[in-house]
């Protein structure tokens, strides 16, 4: 789609002539997985043309749908947004649609704060009581650069006579977001930017389950709908006592740490470690 403001610009300024055209003007993305190159071409009142992708300056009217880095074009949930690149006082639009949301696959998703070990007396997840079952939890990150569905993915203990929570369908964790899932309780407390708190659903019968974390050694798995594994952490007896085990560094990490030899704090549940916000889609595109 084209833009010329050779007509509105009465001070004559060359630079600030021309017409900019992106190409396509109209991309599909079959799911957020999905992305897709876009080409900016200005082309001056001499008729000189010139690629300018990496020069635009990108916006979007929807940056829940889309959004365009480095020129590429990437869905962040279902439906149409319209991106613009706007470079010399020009200004061309594109529009993104996107159909569905991506499944989730191996290496996506990491499991970036696991607290088994509440302290004693503590209330994590602010709903007014503490508790060693209700305030445990797992914070899952979304490390890739697609956002997914986690409807019908599990989070499982190493009994797994049953899962401990089910994600319900349509969840949508985009690049850089977390979720944070507690034992129990209620977690209408526990905010963050880019993040979101949740508490376990499993049970059998009348028998809550919480996430059944043991402090003296267990593992925690996340999987996907498919029953694919996504994400797994272990622990023993050794891991620290009144504090949570964090990915070291967070999110991109390969081992973890004690979070209270790192950052001083017990635990932050949807926040890093250090208190800042998690990243975003904007960010670890």
């Amino acid at each position: 789609m084209k833009g010329d403001t050779s007509e509105q610009d009465p001070s004559g300024d060359a630079d600030a002539e021309g017409v900019l055209e992106l190409s396509p003007a109209s991309v599909r993305l079959a799911t957020t997985r999905d992305a897709k190159a876009l080409t900016a071409t200005y082309t001056g009142r001499d008729g000189s043309e010139e690629e300018v992708t990496m020069s635009c300056a990108w916006s979007s009217d929807d940056e829940e749908i889309a959004l365009v880095v480095d020129g590429l074009a990437h869905g962040l949930d279902v439906g149409s947004a319209l991106v613009t690149c706007a470079y010399k006082g020009l200004s061309a639009d594109a529009t993104v649609t996107v159909d569905e949301l991506a499944v989730p696959e191996r290496g996506d998703l990491v499991l970036n704060e696991v607290l088994a070990d509440v302290p004693v007396s503590t209330d994590v997840n602010g709903d007014g009581s503490g508790d060693a079952v209700e305030d445990e939890f797992v914070e899952i990150v979304n490390a890739g650069e697609a956002t997914v569905d986690l409807g019908g993915a599990t989070l499982w203990d190493s009994d797994n006579d049953i899962a401990r929570h089910t994600f319900s369908s349509g969840n949508a964790l985009r690049p850089g977001s977390a979720i944070v899932v507690f034992g129990g309780g209620s977690a209408s407390r526990v905010k963050g930017a880019n993040c979101s708190a949740e508490v376990a659903n499993a049970d059998d019968g009348s028998l809550d389950y919480g996430l059944a974390l043991s402090n003296d050694g267990d593992s925690i798995t996340l999987k996907a709908a498919s029953g694919s594994t996504l994400a797994t952490h272990s622990w023993t007896s050794n891991d620290p006592a009144d504090a949570s085990m964090v990915l070291d560094p967070e999110i991109d990490g390969s081992r973890t740490t004690a979070h209270d030899d790192a950052y001083g704090d017990p635990y932050s549940p949807c926040t890093l470690g250090d208190g800042r916000a998690f990243p975003g889609a904007a960010d670890r595109l």
